[in-house]
Formats: C-alpha cells, sequence, structure tokens
C-alpha cells in the first residue's frame, strides 16, 4: 500500500538509525533506498539490508536498494525511485530523521478519504526538542515553528501552503499528473516548497498533521549551506512573479489572514496588519504570532506593548536573532538605551557571522 523512499549520501550511521525507527513503527510498506554514490560504508550495510522483493510489514525482511554510479542529488534520485515503485501512495523520508510511534497511520489519517489530499506532512522536531518545520506559509515566505521549543504549540492539524519535505505521504497520482521533482535544486533544499506549489496550483491540497512527530538529525553534508543559499535563489527566481499573485482563495483563513497583514505592514497600514495578526488568532490561539503582532505594534508607535509581544515570541525561541533584532530597535525608539545596547550586544556577533559567510562566498 506504501512506498518508502529514502535518498541517502554519506549518512550511513544516521540511514541506520532511520531504518531501524520504520522497522519499529511501521507495517505494510515496501522501502526503497536510493544511495547516490556513498564512500563510507553506506552500500555495504544497505546490501546486507537487501530483499529479493518489495519489503513488506518488517524491514528486516530486506530493503530495495538503487545504487547510483554519482551524486544524483535528492530530486533526480526520488524520481528514479518514483519510476521503480508502484504503490497509490508514496513516503518520502530523510536519511537522517527517525520515524516513532503512530507516525504513518497519522499522516494517512489525515489523507483517508479525502481525495484532493495531495500531501501530508507532520511536526519535524531536532534531538534537542527544538521544532526544526511546522508548516510553511507562502505570503509572507515563513517556516512556522521554526526554532520554537517544542512544547506542543504546534500539535494542530491544518490545511497549508507549503510544507518542508523531510517526512511526505504522497498520493501516487501527484506525481502521475503534475511530475516528479525539479532537478534544478542540486543536491536538495526548496525542492519540497516548490512541488507543494506545483501540487497546489494542479488543484491538490496540502496537510499539515502537527500530532505526528518525526525526529530530524540535520546531518549537514560539504557545501550543504552554501548550495541551500543558491537552491533559494533559484526557487526565488522561479516564483516570485508567481507568489505576488499565488491564490489564496483555497488557503486556510489563518494563512489568508497572515497574507492580509504582511501586505498591509508593506503599504505601512501597521492598525489594518495588527487586526489582520489578531483575526489569525482568534481562530486557535496555537496559530498567534507574537512576532508580526509586535512589527504591527511598533509601527504605530506602541512600543510598550510591542516589547511584551516581542518577548513572547522569544519565550518560544530564544535564539530568534530577528526577533531579538526588533526588540533593540524598539527598546531604542521608546528610549531604553540600556536595554537596547543589551539586546544589540546579542545581535551584533550573528550580523558579523552572517556578513562574513557572505564575504567568503
Amino acid at each position: 500500500m506504501f512506498d518508502v523512499i529514502i535518498v541517502t549520501h554519506n549518512a550511513r550511521d544516521k540511514l541506520k538509525l532511520c531504518l531501524d525507527s520504520v522497522n519499529r513503527h511501521t507495517q505494510n510498506c515496501a522501502v526503497t533506498v536510493v544511495d547516490n554514490n556513498s564512500r563510507d560504508g553506506t552500500r555495504t550495510y544497505l546490501r546486507s539490508l537487501r530483499g529479493a522483493g518489495p519489503v513488506r510489514n518488517s524491514v528486516s525482511n530486506g530493503v530495495n536498494t538503487i545504487f547510483a554510479k554519482t551524486n544524483l542529488g535528492f530530486c533526480a534520485a526520488a524520481n528514479r525511485a518514483l519510476k521503480h515503485t508502484r504503490n497509490k501512495f508514496i513516503v518520502f523520508l530523510d536519511d537522517d530523521a527517525e520515524v516513532t510511534a503512530g507516525w504513518l497511520v497519522g499522516l494517512y489519517q489525515a489523507m483517508k478519504n479525502k481525495p484532493k489530499v495531495g500531501i501530508v506532512g507532520c511536526k519535524i522536531v531536532s534531538p534537542d526538542q527544538r521544532i526544526m518545520a511546522a508548516d510553511y506559509r507562502v505570503k509572507p515566505l515563513y517556516l512556522v515553528g521554526s526554532g520554537e521549543i517544542d512544547r506542543g504549540q504546534k500539535d494542530y492539524i491544518k490545511e497549508c501552503d507549503a510544507l518542508v519535505g523531510a517526512c511526505w505521504l504522497m498520493r501516487r497520482e501527484v506525481f502521475n499528473k503534475i511530475g516528479g521533482f525539479d532537478e534544478r535544486f542540486f543536491p536538495s533544499q526548496h525542492e519540497d516548497i516548490d512541488y507543494c506549489l506545483r501540487a497546489r496550483l494542479a488543484g491538490y491540497k496540502i496537510i499539515y498533521n502537527g500530532k505526528v512527530r518525526v525526529i530530524h538529525h540535520h546531518l549537514y553534508r560539504d557545501g550543504g549551506e552554501a548550495y541551500g543559499r543558491k537552491n533559494w535563489h533559484k526557487f526565488l527566481r522561479k516564483w516570485k512573479s508567481v507568489l505576488d499573485k499565488f491564490p489564496l482563495k483555497d488557503s486556510h483563513p489563518v494563512d489568508k489572514c497572515m497574507a492580509y497583514g504582511d501586505a498591509y505592514l508593506n503599504q505601512n497600514k501597521p492598525q489594518q496588519a495588527l487586526a489582520q495578526f489578531r483575526k489569525a488568532a482568534a481562530y486557535n490561539r496555537k496559530f498567534r504570532e507574537p512576532f508580526y503582532e509586535g512589527v504591527a505594534l511598533t509601527g504605530m508607535g506602541r512600543y510598550n506593548e510591542a516589547i511584551k509581544k516581542y518577548s513572547k515570541a522569544l519565550l518560544s525561541n530564544p535564539l530568534d536573532m530577528t526577533v531579538r533584532y526588533h526588540l533593540a530597535l524598539v527598546y531604542r525608539r521608546a528610549g531604553l538605551i540600556k536595554e537596547a545596547k543589551k539586546e544589540s550586544l546579542n545581535v551584533l556577533p550573528h550580523l558579523l557571522s552572517y556578513k562574513n559567510k557572505c564575504f567568503v562566498e
């Protein structure tokens, strides 16, 4: 019923954790691993797991493998696996991810008997219990929950604009209709957002299920950050003109409010923006975004209220330098010079580090 596709490159130890977790927590699936010319013993390990046919009920029964002669990148490797698998439902799982109990059932329940739902994703957390990704907004471009301490605040289920692809369940008919991943996004990053947008434009819904939790070790390979920035620019070149007009009629009401609020901020209409952000929060307290409320309040000159909103945002993610930067600015505008200097000292090393990276590249 389910094909689990994993693309790997030089990640033997993390891949073993991944497959072991699938073995413990999954039934009724076929596992296919595409190895992108690993040189760390991954191939020897995979050969020890190979079975004569599709894996059913347990990874220990064998893993279907495809050995690439070069590093194809995620997109080309995943596309190759899609052509070699046949099940109605497809799972894409990162090689450095660990699934948890009930993961596949939870993803499937969000799709079952809902033919318009094309892709379902979940909450991605790092081993230190911080959220790496919840849902993804297109307007404004924003990875919801990123960096927050996971206290269950993103354990909601909602339709969304896009999803990070560390763990997806997708209908094969989506692939049959819109094709595979865009192989320009080499070796990886941003191909997942690109694919979700293509699926949405083809009429499919994207669902985030925060009740399903997957642990992601975020294994950086050589050149990962540099490729990520390059692929981000590729994404913007491909989608910028479309994103400005991206249809909101099928978006979740919360995402519509956030998009309208962001548009009002860009038009220097903070009062209208604040009304939209608060309307979004009224749907569910878990949808509240205090940072954006703080930006609107700052624009209205309501500095003390803005400070409270930024401080609330930092309770979820103390390491968010964007929030700290805005907090430093609003402290200064409010005449709280001592506090402004303190926040500036928090932000400055990160700004210098970012500039140095840009200079080197």
